[in-house]
């Protein structure tokens, strides 16, 4: 889980970010053209589809109550998208490793509590919102591991969790009486994680001292938790660690929903 959510390509990260920044300007656009034809806002609930995380591999959803005119709370699930996971995990720092079919699992929670500044009020207009956010998943693979230009069969197995908070600002505006579209710009949030890998031999044979050499020397160079990594190594398994790293980020997220 290491590699598969602290290490990041840049190819990655800039296609990514290209996707939303096109998706944000649309909204912006749609957002801009609505401002001053709304009225006062009377829904008090919205449920909301995220098509943003979908790019990160994860399928989010979420809800807001209005508590006042001025404040509302709100909360995001984010559940694994069932999109392959290659298809989004960077590629991993060895050549003569590399991953297979596999499968992600877990959630992500995230609570938060918005201030409304909108003469229309809650949920409607700009927004400041502070947020909590926990997250955990799993990861089983297949993966390979050659030496001497041999493949040895390999299980790649890995866990991940999080937990912290931020602050985002944003808007949300109201098509039709009952459409929602909303974009959640300028989050900057930190967060606390563990995580930890197992590869291990599925048929016994491979030269676990490669093997070890081979992750220890390669991991190592993991942008942020690289040099906090434990490694251990078992008869026929190696094994890497982080504990209670920190992860700044930043968050931007786009939303559709529905009001009432």
């Amino acid at each position: 889980m290491i590699v598969y959510l602290a290490l990041k390509s840049k190819n990655h990260i800039m296609k990514r970010h290209l996707l939303l920044i096109s998706i944000m300007a649309f909204a912006i656009s749609i957002t801009n053209a609505q401002t001053e034809n709304e009225q006062p806002a009377s829904k008090r609930n919205v449920l909301k589809f995220y098509p943003t995380s979908l790019i990160f591999g994860k399928a989010t959803i979420g809800y807001e109550r209005v508590i006042n005119e001025n404040s509302s709370f709100t909360f995001n699930l984010g559940l694994p998208s069932g999109i392959n996971p290659l298809d989004y995990a960077p590629d991993l720092p060895s050549d003569d490793f590399s991953l297979d079919n596999g499968k992600v699992s877990g959630m992500l929670f995230m609570p938060g509590y918005r201030f409304n500044f909108s003469k229309k009020g809650a949920p409607f207009g700009f927004y400041i919102e502070p947020y909590l956010k926990y997250e955990s998943f799993t990861l089983d693979f297949d993966s390979e591991f050659t030496f001497d230009n041999e493949s040895y069969p390999t299980s790649f197995d890995g866990d991940y969790s999080a937990y912290g908070g931020g602050v985002q600002m944003g808007v949300q505006c109201l098509i039709a009486n009952v459409i929602t579209l909303e974009w959640s710009f300028l989050g900057l949030e930190v967060k606390s994680a563990s995580s930890s890998i197992t590869i291990t031999d599925n048929n016994g044979t491979i030269p676990i001292n490669e093997l070890f050499d081979e992750i220890e020397g390669n991991f190592t160079d993991i942008p942020l938790i690289g040099s906090s990594l434990e490694f251990e190594k078992g008869a026929h398994s190696v094994g890497a660690k982080a504990s209670n790293f920190l992860i700044p980020g930043a968050r931007f997220a786009f939303s559709i929903g529905i009001a009432f």
